[in-house]
């Protein structure tokens, strides 16, 4: 399997681990790295990210876990020893990519008050303005103006690209 492409969406190639390597979740990072063979960092950090959000609820449960988890999706390198706010639209980008993750588990997961309060404040910290689904009841916890209206409008642009992306590269 080849996942060197750096623009694979996260849940496309969860399909393709899916397919290839059922028991991919259940792994270790030396084994699942094995098996995959070839690996871009961008998408090294998007499985490890997408394996979280498969395994346990603590993405959708704790702020910390789902900023580090949504800029994983993203593909940007996650420090885990500090915790930048991530941008408007990989926020936005992210929580869909997490959101998609999360309603292909039988039971689904949902976001806890905890991850609209903080994604309430990432947009007060961008002066962003209430966002876009699946962060849209992060809105009763902004308070700072919007500065800049095209923000909302290029967080929806942003997961209409994302979603065109993932339902071309599953068309392949």
């Amino acid at each position: 399997m080849q996942l060197t492409d750096p623009t694979l969406h996260p849940v496309f190639i969860v399909y393709l681990l899916d397919k290839q390597e059922p028991d991919w979740v259940s792994l270790g990072p030396s084994e699942l790295r094995r098996r995959i063979g070839s690996v871009s960092s961008e998408n090294w950090n998007k499985i490890q990210a997408a394996k979280t959000a498969l395994a346990c609820s603590a993405p959708f449960d704790d702020f910390r876990m789902f900023s580090h988890v949504v800029r994983a999706l993203n593909g940007t390198t996650v420090d885990f020893t500090t915790l930048p706010p991530p941008g408007v639209l990989e926020l936005v980008g992210g929580a869909q990519m997490l959101h998609l993750l999360g309603t292909t588990q039988q039971e689904g997961k949902e976001f806890a008050e905890e991850i609209y309060q903080y994604s309430g404040a990432v947009s007060d910290f961008h002066a962003a303005g209430p966002l876009p689904e699946p962060l849209k009841k992060s809105g009763r916890y902004v308070k700072v103006p919007v500065q800049d209206p095209g923000v909302a409008e290029a967080a929806n642009e942003y997961i209409g690209s994302l979603n065109a992306l993932l339902m071309q590269q599953l068309g392949q």
